[in-house]
């Protein structure tokens, strides 16, 4: 099992009877880079997880100082910035506090022993382990949940009784009592409408979000892809970052790109080829860090730490910018002229039910295949209607804090970021290094919340605040379409309709349009094709006790389509990841 740490209410009152450290109740097993720095108070003891920012910089005492002089703890919760979860006991009242921040980016899962104690950790497995004393009640509908939108909305889990800690919320534990609630919710009341603001507005918070990610002088690099999100770091440093690194399947396009953007910066280069067949041995540990609610593959850095340079222990990434500044998860359109797809896109109407032409489009739910497609025939109807009710229950809550249409549509896609599909790229991280996440600052949440669809759109004010900037930086291809990174996506359909018309003349010395072969990760196909401990996992699939237990998965139905994938019918590796991940995580 994955490194992780064991938190009992219970137990730390026989900590306190003893006068012991609460970190030995804690059960902590955690890497050195990802331990909680403790500190001790006259009565209450304080562990730090994460990189909380106060005024703009990383440091603890100002932190215990800010938690010090600040009446209560809702307002000092509201008044620290970044990336945290926050554990606080008080030996003498006998009072523990947990806080995390507006991302939920330190996953923390618990569950009530009864009306005066809680259980919880970091790690949904081990606690689920532990529930096993106790009985376990397995939501199969929450899997469905799972298997349709690769992720899950909300505070549920796998189990009924088991949550996750929702973002900006505290947790109060008394002898007698648990009471959890929010200090801070999303404000969708605002709009900005001055783009030239906007503008001015988001290079100066992105800045000073890099500078306060820095700001302990640790030993940083940057992971440095060809594409927009990591070059945005560089272009609002202040040079305090001197190293870039970057992970390719081969010194392809990715690396290529991600060289010239290093060069143009006079930064230390770093290439590191990723490993062949890493789920071989890392599944288990994926799983573990996962807790089978996101796919394992997404643990992309498991298995990397010997190919990091020793020198370096804190990683930045732009992980997230695109999420809270662009339209990658809006409902938009791509038109094609000519048989060839436009740069551009345009908006989606949003008329009618939101909640059905959410599940029918939202750009992350399962696409490669149906999910329908391995469930029986009775149960479809009960599933999509299980959908449905969630959907809706999330879309009442963000119209409770005054979101509608397109940014309701938004409340869906940033609500507890943690959860999206893609973060165990993170988490695999934290295995064993530092990484820290610029995009997941308050301000620049808050930005991202005033824009209005217009500004997302085709990466509008994104693209117009790095073009300022930092304009040669944005003079370099993007890797993503080996044009200029600061084009607009209308200059970039312009052009791609230029090099198919000269390739039509016989001009073949165009830019390529990258391929899979040219990216940062494989495809999800050659995960099962090029592991045969991976193969043999997926054969036993369609025997399944976990999936069988389900209730509604047709296991005549998952044979066919495992066969189906098999013989290159339909390349299905999606789902069947997706499978695989439940059915190890259930074990």
């Amino acid at each position: 099992m994955i490194d992780s740490f064991f938190i009992e209410f219970n137990k730390l009152l026989k900590c306190n009877e003893s006068s012991t450290r609460i970190s030995d109740c804690f059960n902590i097993l955690l890497p050195n880079s990802n331990k909680p720095r403790e500190y001790f108070l006259k009565n209450e003891e304080i562990y730090v997880f994460g990189d909380p920012i106060v005024s703009g910089q990383l440091s603890d005492s100002l932190l215990i100082e800010k938690y010090q002089n600040t009446l209560n703890v809702e307002e000092f919760a509201r008044s620290i910035n970044g990336s945290f979860l926050l554990i606080i006991y008080n030996k003498f009242e006998k009072k523990l506090c947990i806080i995390n921040d507006r991302f939920a980016s330190c996953p923390f899962y618990f569950y009530k022993l009864n009306e005066g104690s809680i259980v919880g950790s970091n790690n949904f497995r081990r606690l689920l382990k532990y529930k096993g004393n106790y009985g376990i009640n397995i939501n199969s509908s929450t899997i469905f949940e799972f298997i349709y939108f690769r992720k899950l909305f909300g505070t549920k889990t796998f189990e009924n009784e088991i949550l996750y800690m929702d973002s900006a919320s505290i947790i109060h534990v008394g002898v007698n009592s648990v009471d959890i609630h929010k200090y801070w919710n999303p404000d969708y009341t605002n709009n900005i409408d001055d783009d030239g603001k906007l503008i001015d507005r988001l290079s100066s918070v992105l800045s000073k979000s890099v500078d306060a990610y820095t700001s302990d002088n640790s030993n940083c690099a940057l992971l440095l892809s060809g594409g927009i999100d990591s070059r945005a770091i560089l272009a609002a440093s202040n040079d305090s970052l001197t190293t870039c690194i970057t992970t390719a399947q081969s010194k392809n396009n990715e690396y290529a790109v991600a060289r010239e953007v290093a060069d143009y910066f006079n930064k230390r280069h770093f290439y590191i080829e990723r490993p062949d067949n890493i789920f071989d041995k890392e599944l288990f540990d994926a799983i573990d860090i996962t807790g089978g609610m996101q796919v394992f593959n997404e643990c992309q850095f498991l298995g990397h730490k010997d190919y990091f340079p020793k020198d370096l222990d804190t990683f930045l990434t732009g992980y997230g910018l695109d999420i809270l500044l662009t339209d990658l998860y809006l409902p938009t359109i791509k038109n094609t002229v000519f048989d060839l797809p436009v740069m551009h896109s345009k908006i989606m109407p949003i008329n009618g039910d939101i909640i059905k032409l959410f599940i029918n489009k939202s750009k992350y739910r399962l696409k490669t295949s149906d999910p329908f497609s391995i469930v029986k025939d009775e149960k479809k109807s009960d599933l999509y209607d299980y959908l449905y009710s969630e959907i809706e229950g999330n879309i009442n809550r963000g119209t409770s804090l005054g979101a509608e249409g397109y940014k309701l549509w938004e409340y869906l896609n940033t609500n507890n970021l943690s959860r999206h599909y893609s973060y165990p790229m993170i988490m695999s991280i934290r295995t064993f290094a530092h990484c820290r996440i610029p995009a997941f600052d308050n301000d620049l949440f808050n930005i991202s919340i005033d824009m209005n669809y217009k500004h997302k759109l085709n990466s509008n004010i994104y693209l117009r605040t790095l073009n300022k900037l930092n304009p040669g930086l944005m003079n370099i291809r993007n890797a993503n379409t080996n044009m200029k990174a600061g084009w607009s996506a209308e200059q970039q359909t312009y052009l791609k309709y230029m090099y198919y018309v000269l390739d039509k003349l016989g001009i073949k010395d165009m830019p390529r349009y990258p391929g899979w072969k040219d990216r940062t990760w494989g495809m999800p196909y050659n995960i099962i094709a090029k592991s045969k401990k991976i193969t043999n996992l997926v054969n036993k699939l369609s025997a399944s006790e976990r999936l069988m237990d389900l209730g509604y998965v047709d296991m005549d139905k998952v044979s066919r389509m495992i066969e189906q994938h098999h013989r290159r019918e339909h390349d299905h590796a999606v789902l069947i990841n997706l499978l695989l991940t439940i059915d190890e995580a259930l074990k």
